[in-house]
């Protein structure tokens, strides 16, 4: 019968198209074709393909699918990076090229895409199928085969997951079977999403120790799966296969639970007869005279040294060419068999080793003393482990998190990365007091450029417009692509007022860059700013966004509209990665008369006038001689204080306004910066900062800037 994998039949069709528009045999899968028929047109995936998309465009793809697919199913994402990561595991023991690798870890990816549009409740229903709700699974399959079809542009991850789940003898093909066998990736993923579907709880069935199903695969090795190759991954070490989910977990910390622990009653005795050939690291055994009595199949494999030519040879340094970690060479006094010999106790060191190949590669070495019930030492045990594969390893799992994090085109965080990283700033805006704003923007007539002058070009835009946005953000900011032309910028512990000002030297900068894709034409983007309020929600906070960056494109487009409690604001001093705390505020005095009352701030203070102009100021102040500051120690605390001026217009006449109706305005933008990166970051520096700002508003009799008071827009030059 074969192992259930709730695979899907293949049934051949004509296109998405015409899929989206079949008779459905179960009720729900009406509403969920619908549904994603709404998310590939936003995830831009419903427009046709190049046939000679380049590989990074597909990469994106494979991305944007796989994103999709975790919005519908996260259990089933979570499978599919599973079974990506132990593909890449096995690839590399394998020693498979690049470009097949990269295939595989793909198909992995998606080969199960067409459960984003089935059903939910059959995809949880803990009993069998009936036969209308199999035909319901099979059309999912072929949606899933149908939209990698139509963009995935890269034949072979398109091979391997048109025949995943196939078996190897032919038996069951999802699709006419190739003219050649069965490609290499499909049988490796048929092996890997079995073990992992076994060792998982599913909703039809609990988890099976890991020794069951190794012993599943083995019964249908030649008949399901590829008999050599089941061989192989049975080889795998237990131990290997379990610290692999802890890399899942790691890296991909919303995954589920880890695999069933092994039974309590598995053959220990069998594992205990195996697992000296069949671990990885290297192993030997020596006596009292540190004569090497075993030396296992791993050993020999790693150091070029068979097991007859080790046995009764003197261990040495010299016999692996053992190093330390310069590259000097151990001498006999470093040895760690002689010290375990001399001393029963343990010896561990980082070494570099002679492999067989003759490269040099880094190994964990570990020595461990052997002891009678007379607590005499017998001889040693040393284990050797190549470090090369757990490196490779750890890079491919931060490849595959940029993967999923980053957007294929331009580099900067995808939707989903976008969305998570939103949801967690609001939570914190509202539950610690910390500013947080956001900026949506987009780049105005984009349309225009992809039909003028081709979509390469289109997207040579978005990479330069990406790029500039990422250098106008402090480090702690977040840059991310939104979909199509649309950008999002988080602004951690920022004020709307200073995250508007931002957004208004962004947009400055954008339309006087000119782009020679363009004829060395400039650009221009719309801006739309606001504020984590009481209240809000990720969703809240994203409309209101969304609305102020409307009002910008209908207001005429390349403007800056903010939406919150500050108004429209002055152009802000330079960022700096080591701003504290920020304040716009605005007085009834002029900017000169403004600069007198802060040249009485600067003597009361005793600081250090740094830079001086009509319009901005710079000074240098020793933070524990603020006025009014909660001790912060006995050191000194120095910072500066940038302080930027602009004159507003006079308020109209209102009776409500009150006596100063008509008088000069002068708005007023403050920033405290931390001379070292570490005093930013405590919280006592955070509260003085604080402290200074308020000092420093009534030194300058003035009040912090508000919609109600700042009506005007603002003026640049």
């Amino acid at each position: 019968m074969g192992i259930e994998l709730a695979g899907f039949p293949y049934l051949p069709g004509d296109g998405i198209g015409n899929l989206l528009s079949l008779e459905q045999p179960h009720p729900a899968l009406a509403t969920c074709l619908e549904d994603i028929a709404r998310d590939l047109e936003r995830l831009d995936l419903l427009a046709p393909r190049s046939a000679q998309a380049p590989p990074a465009a597909a990469l994106s793809a494979v991305q944007n699918l796989f994103h999709a697919l975790k919005e519908k199913d996260a259990a089933t994402a979570a499978h599919s990076m599973r079974a990506t990561l132990g593909c890449a595991l096995w690839a590399e023991r394998l020693r498979l090229d690049a470009d097949e690798r990269d295939a595989i870890e793909s198909a992995a990816l998606l080969h199960d895409i067409g459960k984003m549009v089935a059903p939910p409740a059959l995809l949880r229903k803990p009993g069998p199928l009936t036969e209308q709700e199999r035909a319901t699974l099979q059309l999912c399959r072929r949606v899933g085969l149908e939209v990698v079809r139509d963009k995935i542009a890269l034949p072979a991850v398109l091979e391997i997951v048109s025949h995943a789940g196939a078996w190897y003898d032919g038996s069951r093909r999802i699709v006419a079977p190739p003219a050649h066998d069965l490609p290499l990736g499909a049988r490796m993923l048929a092996i890997i999403d079995a073990f992992d579907a076994m060792t998982f709880d599913q909703s039809y069935r609990e988890a099976i120790p890991v020794d069951r199903a190794l012993a599943e695969l083995q019964r249908y090795a030649g008949t399901q799966f590829d008999p050599q190759l089941v061989e192989n991954f049975c080889r795998l070490p237990v131990e290997e296969l379990l610290r692999l989910r802890e890399s899942a977990q790691r890296h991909f910390g919303d995954l589920p639970p880890r695999a069933a622990p092994v039974d309590a009653h598995f053959p220990l005795r069998l594992f205990q007869d195996q697992l000296l050939e069949q671990l990885s690291d290297a192993v030997a055994f020596l006596d009292r005279d540190g004569r090497i009595a075993f030396w296992s199949d791993s050993a020999a494999r790693l150091t070029g040294i068979s097991k007859l030519e080790s046995r009764g040879v003197r261990w040495t340094p010299a016999l692996l060419h053992l190093r330390d970690g310069s590259g000097a060479r151990l001498t006999e006094g470093d040895c760690p068999v002689a010290y375990v010999l001399a001393n029963g106790k343990p010896w561990a060191r980082r070494v570099l080793l002679r492999r067989a190949d003759g490269e040099l590669i880094a190994v964990d070495a570990q020595a461990l003393p052997v002891t009678g019930d007379d607590g005499a030492v017998r001889g040693a045990t040393l284990l050797l482990r190549d470090l090369s594969p757990e490196e490779s390893l750890r890079a491919r799992c931060f490849n595959l998190q940029q993967l999923i994090t980053r957007d294929g085109l331009t580099q900067v965080a995808n939707r989903a990365e976008f969305d998570r990283a939103h949801a967690q700033a609001v939570a914190r805006a509202l539950e610690d007091g910390a500013p947080y704003s956001l900026i949506l923007c987009d780049i105005d007539h984009f349309k225009h450029i992809n039909d003028r002058y081709g979509h390469p070009v289109g997207d040579e835009v978005l990479k330069r417009f990406a790029q500039l946005l990422e250098r106008a953000c402090r480090q702690n900011d977040l840059v991310a692509r939104y979909g199509g032309e649309e950008f999002a910028i988080i602004c951690r512990e920022c004020e709307l007022a200073v995250a508007a000002s931002r957004a208004e030297a962004m947009r400055a900068e954008l339309a006087n860059l000119l782009h020679s894709e363009l004829g060395d034409r400039p650009i221009t983007a719309s801006f739309g700013v606001t504020a984590v309020e009481s209240g809000d929600t990720p969703a809240k906070a994203l409309v209101r966004a969304d609305q102020a960056l409307y009002q910008a494109k209908r207001g005429g487009r390349n403007q800056v509209v903010a939406i919150g409690s500050v108004g429209p604001v002055a152009a802000a001093p330079t960022p700096d990665d080591h701003v504290v705390a920020e304040q716009v505020m605005t007085t009834t005095v002029p900017p000169p008369i403004a600069v007198e009352k802060l040249r009485g701030f600067i003597a009361d203070h005793q600081a250090e006038l740094i830079e001086v102009d009509e319009q901005r100021v710079r000074i240098k102040l020793n933070a524990s001689r603020v006025k009014g500051r909660r001790r912060l120690g006995d050191r000194r605390v120095d910072c500066f204080l940038d302080v930027a001026f602009e004159t507003l217009e006079p308020l109209e006449a209102k009776p409500e306004r009150g006596p100063q109706v008509g008088a000069n305005r002068t708005r007023i933008h403050v920033a405290v910066v931390a001379l070292r990166s570490r005093d930013r970051r405590r919280k006592a520096f955070r509260e003085l900062a604080a402290e200074m700002l308020t000092c420093f508003r009534s030194y300058l009799m003035a009040d912090v800037a508000d919609m109600a008071e700042v009506d005007q827009p603002l003026q640049t030059s």
